[in-house]
């Protein structure tokens, strides 16, 4: 039975709605690496390519043609329907690899020690318009007039293309300009500039990324105007290009789930009636971020929700055939999951704010019954309560919907392990894995490899086999994940196998800690290694580490910086401490090497935590 849209008790807006477009100056203001007007220097404008983009349109599909889901069709069409004479390129992995391993040799190391797939497909964008230049659009970009007038724009020749965000989404998760449309003529200098700060670190946007991208534009030239920085881009508003319609807006940005829902129906009463998108709008797209905070004992955390997208997707394709009913329908779905997200990671938690998440899950459900992720996140509320059974019954209905799901998977096996189905948790576990080899999945904050290593050494210790136990808690030590790293050598040591030595556990937790962009962090791990070193060579391993961590050194905590700099948003609920990295001071550690000469490792500002480790470890 279809449960009513209920609405929670809503109190009306104190303020408008943020702005969603500013103007050049405002724009300037907050970001001065925004650059709406062609700046380039002369000197840098003679090393240009003297063209336009090539008339390509550029897209990715990891997994090949065949494997494109149907709901990406009508927006794949948008960009053939008007853009007739343009050619067509979709790129797999089999094409990119090719393409980095025989033209980008130079590149091809870091590419290839990428940690996830999206991020070699984020890296790949830039290397394919390098290479051929045209138009990149990742698949749910929908076009809705001809680029060309764009992209042939004579002010703007020899100039890369990019496209800011609507501003809300500055503050929401620091991400102004997307890497999802870009346009450049063939071998544009930023590119390979772009390709030459990509870094095989665990965070996406970091990586390759849109945050990669905005920090190279951030920081200054150096050696009075040359070096790192390009000046020669322009960056067009999302007006045009990526119009936000208040019905697209973040549950966060609304003072109730009523008010939401009102945007809502607005949205699908305008797409039926052709007022979305705004008259003279290039194209929009339609992303599925969702970001929540780790737990500790199974995966809870998700970059992408899989199911999202093709809701939103589905509910346009109706709008625009006139079927409101269906339209509203889908998107209420996508309303309740998303004030579920709200409630259960984004507030201030509590019984109350779980039951409230509880209640928002199931309605998303009960609206679209197909909606996978939305038992995913009930069975976690399950799992915490204790109630593994309920769990294991609302996951093994999100599997039937997903089968591949590597998370699904996992949580299936974490509520078999609570209801003492060890062998069946055993056969889950190696699912994962097996999943995990060919997933394209992008976990944030979980290393499926590892974490499924320390959940199957779990149920075969709990079957009494400990030696293959020890056997998953090692290969759980592989370097990705700081927190399932810690666990597995935990886990060894009171089996009585401790993982040894100690230098060199200290560099693998350096790593992973390194990896997560851990920076800090890592380089405590780092420090421990070198002052404890037993290992040969364990030292000038410490010292690449370090030259590696001063590479990346500068962008450590910038994404915080600037959500501090954002206004906060209106009913998150979220708790601020007041405490910034910045209030303790910098610290320096000097270690001399064998050779006598000196290594220096500057942790910069530390929290009291950190502050506490250093101390434990005899350097402060």
């Amino acid at each position: 039975m279809l449960l009513p849209l209920l609405l929670l008790p809503s109190y009306a807006f104190e303020d408008a709605l943020d702005p969603a477009v500013l103007d050049d100056t405002a724009a300037q203001a907050q970001y001065p690496y925004l650059h709406r007007g062609f700046t380039c220097s002369a000197a840098e404008r003679a090393s240009l390519p003297s063209s336009t983009p090539s008339q390509v349109i550029h897209q990715i599909w990891w997994q090949g043609e065949g494997a494109i889901p149907p709901h990406f069709e009508p927006i794949r069409r948008s960009w053939r329907t008007h853009h007739k004479e343009w050619a067509f390129k979709l790129w797999d992995e089999k094409a990119i690899a090719t393409l980095v391993n025989e033209s980008y040799t130079w590149f091809a190391p870091t590419f290839h020690a990428l940690p996830s797939n999206i991020q070699k497909a984020d890296a790949a964008r830039y290397v394919i318009l390098h290479a051929e230049g045209g138009v990149y659009a990742d698949l749910d970009v929908e076009a809705f007039l001809p680029f060309d007038a764009v992209t042939d724009a004579k002010e703007t020749l020899g100039a890369l293309l990019l496209f800011e965000e609507p501003a809300t989404h500055w503050e929401a998760h620091g991400t102004v300009i997307s890497n999802g449309l870009i346009a450049s003529p063939q071998a544009h200098p930023l590119l390979l500039r772009l390709m030459s700060a990509i870094r095989p670190v665990a965070q996406v946007f970091a990586s390759g990324g849109s945050h990669m991208l905005q920090e190279r534009r951030r920081r200054p030239r150096r050696h009075g105007g040359g070096g790192d920085s390009c000046g020669c881009y322009v960056t067009r508003s999302s007006e045009r290009f990526f119009p936000l319609h208040d019905g697209m807006r973040r549950p966060e940005e609304f003072p109730s789930t009523k008010a939401h829902a009102k945007a809502l129906r607005e949205f699908v009463g305008d797409v039926k009636h052709s007022r979305y998108p705004p008259e003279g709008s290039y194209c929009a797209q339609e992303g599925a971020l969702r970001t929540c905070p780790p737990h500790a004992v199974y995966w809870t955390v998700a970059w992408i929700d899989p199911d999202i997208g093709r809701l939103f997707l589905e509910a346009l394709a109706a709008a625009r055939r006139g079927d409101d009913q269906r339209a509203e329908k889908l998107l209420y779905a996508t309303l309740w999951s998303k004030w579920g997200t709200r409630y259960k990671y984004r507030s201030a938690g509590g019984a109350e704010m779980v039951k409230k998440a509880k209640d928002a899950y199931a309605r998303s459900v009960d609206l679209s019954p197909d909606y996978s992720w939305g038992y995913y996140e009930l069975a976690n509320i399950a799992l915490e309560a204790g109630e593994h059974g309920e769990a294991l019954s609302l996951l093994q209905t999100a599997l039937q919907l997903r089968p591949s799901d590597l998370l699904f998977q996992n949580n299936a096996g974490v509520a078999q392990l609570g209801l003492q189905q060890h062998d069946l948790a055993e056969a889950s576990f190696r699912k994962v894995l097996e999943l995990e080899a060919t997933s394209f999945a992008t976990i944030r904050g979980v290393a499926a490899k590892a974490g499924a290593n320390v959940n199957l050494g779990i149920a075969l210790a709990n079957q009494g086999r400990q030696q293959e136990a020890n056997a998953a808690y090692r290969s759980a030590l592989d370097g990705s994940s700081f927190q399932y790293g810690l666990q597995a050598a935990q886990r060894l040591k009171e089996a009585g196998d401790p993982f040894s030595p100690q230098d060199e556990l200290s560099v693998i937790l350096g790593d992973a800690l390194f990896k997560e962009g851990r920076t800090r962090e890592a380089a405590i791990r780092f420090a421990s290694a070198h002052q404890h070193a037993e290992t040969p060579g364990i030292r000038e391993r410490v010292a690449s580490r370090m030259n590696a961590l001063a590479e990346v050194w500068h962008t450590a905590g910038s994404t915080k910086a600037e959500a501090r700099k954002a206004k906060p948003n209106r009913g998150s609920g979220s708790q601020q401490t007041g405490q910034d990295e910045g209030e303790l001071p910098g610290l320096t550690i000097h270690q001399a090497g064998p050779d006598g000469k000196t290594i220096a490792m500057n942790l910069g500002k530390l929290t009291p935590e950190l502050m506490e480790q250093l101390r434990k470890q005899g350097m402060a």
